[in-house]
């Protein structure tokens, strides 16, 4: 009589089962204690299964528990021609961290280069000092262009003082890798570095001088912060934009006052309208004043791109709310393609007052506003139709009576509907005559809704 499988034996069997389903529950119980060498092999090698559960199941218990053999295993993976195996080794490897420090390091002496460069861009991300050593080794032995570059970045991410040394000299011998060097001596952020980014910053390499102005914004002193600013007056797009970036984070970082001169002003707006978001995001940023009406419809124009510069464009609209409403219904009436999102913010700034004479606007300014969302009443976007009929309710009702009966021939039923909530509210006959014409509506639950109102003493009310 043969004895009993041993609990391994039994583990073994089930990650080979047929069913996707038996191998995922077999790696979602299995325990993390007393496995022996070839469980351990057989689970890592579940990362391979043809079955998206059990890869995510197999990369749960690996990343979970903190085995020594399991970083050692998966490191091999990273040899794999299944790009998304050996994409999958090295997520499970960046998420066991620091522990995995050491397979990685002795990776590189086995993998070829593309391994090499594999294994020491998880390194960089994970971030630990220890692989420092190993990563500057292989800077100094090793020529293939991938693996310098990597082991670059990696240094940076590792923030490794000790690597400023050898990354000047290589930083000298190539101009391949000098905007990368320049990256991460920016993240090394020593006083040495400081001194030999700012020294090579006359570059006639525009792509070079664009890294040196980043990596200013991160090492920077109180003499780079003004130096930039100098520098704002002289330099053209797009070299402005990283400029405003630095200033920005050394502002931060120091508290600095940035002056809204007349170079400022203009590189703000060059940003504003030229730049891509992430420069467009620094210069909502630096707007210290919003009396100017450029520098006001800059901000107006791309409201609603992007949901971060909407936020910081939202508390300076919020902060300034008489100045905005006075340029926007110019700028309403050119139809801009982010028209909704305006029509949008007016609702939230008209909502700041319960007296339309409390939000500073004279009756000629009103009257412009007014006028603006009578023209979009027509708009062939339902949802900007229904917003600017509720704003004229909301601060000049007269004027929205005297227009609702363009939302009455809207061919959106949910319009006419909204439509009737406004005139409840409102007594006044020519309210009364609009919720009469919406009683006879083709619509059954419009109609309904208008013969409700008029059956609730609607006409005591207007007596």
């Amino acid at each position: 009589m043969s004895g009993a499988k041993s609990p391994n034996s039994k583990v073994l069997a089930l990650l080979k089962s047929e069913e996707a389903s038996v191998r995922i529950e077999t790696l979602e119980a299995l325990p993390c204690l007393k496995l022996s060498d070839e469980v351990i092999k057989a689970v890592c090698t579940t990362i391979t299964d043809p079955d998206k559960g059990v890869k995510n199941a197999a990369a749960n218990f690996l990343t979970q528990c903190n085995d020594s053999r399991i970083p050692v295993q998966i490191a091999t993976y990273i040899s794999s021609k299944e790009i998304e195996t050996r994409n999958l080794a090295g997520e499970i490897l960046l998420r066991i961290g620091i522990n995995a420090v050491q397979a990685l390091v002795d990776y590189i002496a086995i993998g070829d280069d593309d391994d090499k460069k594999f294994a020491v861009d998880i390194l960089g991300l994970i971030g630990s000092s220890e692989s420092t050593p190993a990563i500057l080794e292989l800077m100094r032995t090793n020529e293939n262009e991938n693996v310098l570059l990597a082991c670059i970045e990696a240094l940076g991410n590792i923030k490794a003082a000790e690597a400023l040394v050898p990354l000047i000299e290589l930083f000298e011998k190539s101009e391949l890798f000098q905007p990368t060097i320049i990256e991460s001596l920016g993240k090394i952020d020593t006083p040495e570095a400081l001194g030999f980014v700012t020294s090579k910053y006359n570059a006639e390499n525009e792509f070079l001088k664009f890294s040196i102005i980043e990596s200013l914004g991160s090492i920077g002193d109180e003499a780079t912060f003004f130096f930039l600013l100098s520098e704002v007056a002289e330099t053209g797009s797009p070299l402005t934009w990283p400029l405003l970036k630095s200033i920005l984070l050394l502002k931060q970082k120091f508290g600095f006052d940035i002056p809204f001169d007349e170079k400022m002003r203009n590189s703000i707006l060059n940003t504003l309208n030229e730049a891509d978001s992430e420069y467009k995001k620094v210069a909502a940023h630096l707007i210290s004043v919003f009396d100017d009406k450029e520098i006001l419809w800059a901000c107006l124009k791309i409201y609603g791109d992007d949901i971060e510069i909407d936020e910081i464009l939202r508390e300076k609209f919020f902060l300034f709310p008489t100045i905005t409403l006075q340029h926007l219904p110019e700028l309403l009436n050119q139809k801009p393609e982010n028209l909704k999102n305006l029509v949008a913010l007016v609702k939230e700034l008209l909502e700041m007052y319960y007296d339309p004479a409390e939000s500073g606007l004279t009756e000629i300014e009103l009257r412009n506003l007014s006028d603006s969302f009578t023209r979009c009443l027509e708009n062939p976007d339902e949802e900007i139709r229904m917003l600017s009929i509720e704003i004229l309710f909301s601060f000049d009702i007269e004027t929205a009576l005297l227009f609702a009966d363009t939302i009455l021939e809207d061919n959106n039923m949910w319009n006419r509907l909204r439509l009737l909530d406004f005139l409840e509210m409102v007594i006044h006959p020519s309210a009364e005559k609009l919720i009469r014409t919406l009683a006879g509506d083709p619509e059954e639950m419009v109609s309904e809704r208008a013969n409700e109102i008029l059956s609730q003493n609607y006409f005591q009310k207007t007596d």
